[in-house]
């Protein structure tokens, strides 16, 4: 085994062990998350981001003499609908709020979610991979200004989010009571 006496190798490793499921649900939505035809649900808990998908299936009506009605051409059915967890993705900090958008040219939702003390992330569901992909990772507030409201908020409020009903663009009201905005799409007209 060789080892160069001047170098020096740094190591750090990082473990997470849930040591209970959560049981309550923070914030939901809906969305169509994971393709353009499915209906998903986004569940926040305070471990994990859950994607469910609305899947919908046919139950044979039944006849009033106990036998199974076979129906008409046109197939009439009790139509059942149920939620099936699609993915799973642990949160490594508390999500304080997400809004579901989407961004111009794309056929699918993305998440907007913030985080305390003042960060947002912007992430997409890759269908290939099965993962999220970041899209943007922002610091809403500079070091100063994170300076300034840590001494005076000892627990400084969550980062507000609110998206705007057309989905031009999105809101954070960070530390301080800053206003952020990002827009999602650009005017009409403009390059």
């Amino acid at each position: 085994l060789w080892h160069h006496p001047t170098a020096s190798l740094a190591m750090s490793f990082w473990l997470q062990k849930r040591e209970q499921e959560s049981t309550t649900v923070e914030i939901a939505h809906t969305a169509s998350l994971t393709s353009p035809k499915h209906i998903n649900l986004v569940v926040s808990t305070c471990t994990s981001l859950n994607i469910y998908s609305l899947c919908h299936s046919s139950k044979p009506t039944q006849s009033v003499s106990g036998g199974e009605d076979k129906g008409d051409a046109k197939g009439k059915g009790e139509q059942q609908s149920r939620l099936v967890l699609m993915e799973e993705f642990p949160l490594l900090d508390k999500l304080e709020a997400f809004e579901v958008i989407r961004l111009p040219g794309d056929s699918v939702d993305s998440l907007a979610m913030t985080f305390a003390p003042a960060k947002l992330s912007i992430v997409r569901f890759n269908a290939d991979t099965q993962t999220l992909t970041t899209l943007a990772l922002r610091a809403l507030d500079g070091p100063e200004s994170m300076k300034e409201a840590s001494a005076i908020l000892t627990n400084p409020p969550p980062p507000l989010l609110a998206k705007d009903p057309e989905n031009r663009c999105i809101c954070v009201v960070a530390l301080g009571g800053n206003f952020v905005f990002y827009p999602l799409r650009r005017p009409e007209g403009k390059e």
